[in-house]
């Protein structure tokens, strides 16, 4: 498994569930996670979930469970939930690292980070 965040890469120690998940990926699943997260949809990996709002279910926002960015959730217990700016920030770090070795992914790379940029108005 690559390494594709860095401890010294995070914004905040509170991140560290942003960079757990984010190093499960495997090569194999980095574009269709890819394409999900930049339209605004959640996966999960072996150690944890990010999740969207729009993951939720009436049954979690009854019980108080909605929130307002990403989460980023260990099944060990520790989350964060993390801007949309914030996700982007670390988006851009992985697809980075991704594109170092699959360089013939970049077009499609750029395409969904756009997506998500417009998704968001990120700037």
């Amino acid at each position: 498994m690559k390494e594709r965040i860095k401890e010294n890469q995070l914004i905040s120690e509170s991140h560290f569930p942003v960079k757990i998940i984010f190093n499960e990926i495997e090569n194999e699943r980095f574009l269709d996670i890819i394409k999900v997260v930049c339209k605004g949809e959640g996966f999960g990996v072996e150690a944890g979930t990010c999740l969207f709002p729009n993951d939720l279910d009436a049954y979690d926002i009854a019980q108080g469970n909605g929130f307002v960015g990403v989460e980023f959730g260990l099944y060990s217990g520790e989350e964060v939930v993390i801007t949309y700016n914030e996700f982007y920030f670390y988006l851009e770090i992985i697809c980075k690292s991704y594109l170092i070795d699959f360089p013939e992914e970049k077009e499609i790379i750029k395409e969904k980070l756009e997506d998500y940029r417009e998704l968001y108005s990120i700037k």
